[in-house]
């Protein structure tokens, strides 16, 4: 009885959407397949794509971010659902932006750190004293 409940509930989970490792591998193929159907020639074949994909590695920046389990599998199913027009320019549903999201990169703080260095272009304004400078010598 007890071997049932956990099918039961895993099979009632499954619905509430896709594990992290389990949207890479659904999108990349969604993906792959929309590479291939509506392309000219970028890749022979999806598993050609995939391999390709897999190969470029993972984005580690996504370890700091939140995941959305069912903007994950409404995302891999619009892109599955994708036209070729719609696929045009490699247009991916904007629910997939929805996926992770709160992510925190170092790029961003050391942006910030770099707006800081903008407060050094006020020593500018003392350039507008040159434009007297060149008053004083006429």
């Amino acid at each position: 009885m007890n071997n049932r409940f956990y099918l039961m509930m895993t099979i009632g989970l499954a619905g509430c959407g896709l594990s992290e490792e389990r949207f890479d591998e659904k999108f990349t193929e969604a993906l792959c397949e929309k590479v291939v159907e509506c392309t000219d020639g970028i890749f022979d074949s999806v598993a050609d794509c995939i391999a390709e994909s897999d190969a470029a590695g993972d984005d580690a920046d996504l370890a700091s971010c939140d995941y959305d389990r069912q903007a994950a599998k409404d995302c891999v199913q619009e892109t599955q659902d994708l036209t070729c027009s719609d696929f045009e320019g490699f247009n991916i549903p904007s629910v997939c932006n929805d996926v992770y999201t709160n992510c925190n990169s170092d790029t961003a703080e050391t942006g910030d750190s770099g707006d800081s260095g903008d407060s050094g272009d006020s020593g500018d304004s003392g350039d507008s004293g040159d434009s007297g400078d060149s008053g004083s010598g006429m």
